[in-house]
């Protein structure tokens, strides 16, 4: 292995201990399966307490704003 790749793994390894310890997991085995990322750990550590609901969003007066301030509720 290269030496820059052998940094990337350290980093990533460093960010998986960061991860685990802000969540307050002291002793785990952690086994990837496919290209994760820190984001994909802590969307399975949060499963059970975060979940995903379908929003509508209802504007009202719609010619009462101007087109930028549509275009903020869009995004």
């Amino acid at each position: 292995m290269s030496s820059a790749a052998e940094i990337c793994v350290a980093e990533f390894m460093r960010e998986m201990w960061l991860t685990c310890f802000r969540y307050k997991i002291s002793s785990a085995d952690i086994a990837f399966r496919c290209d994760a990322t820190v984001d994909d750990l802590i969307d399975v550590i949060e499963e059970k307490s975060r979940r995903y609901i379908p929003v509508i969003y209802a504007l009202n007066k719609i010619d009462a704003i101007s087109i930028e301030e549509l275009d903020l509720l869009y995004r």
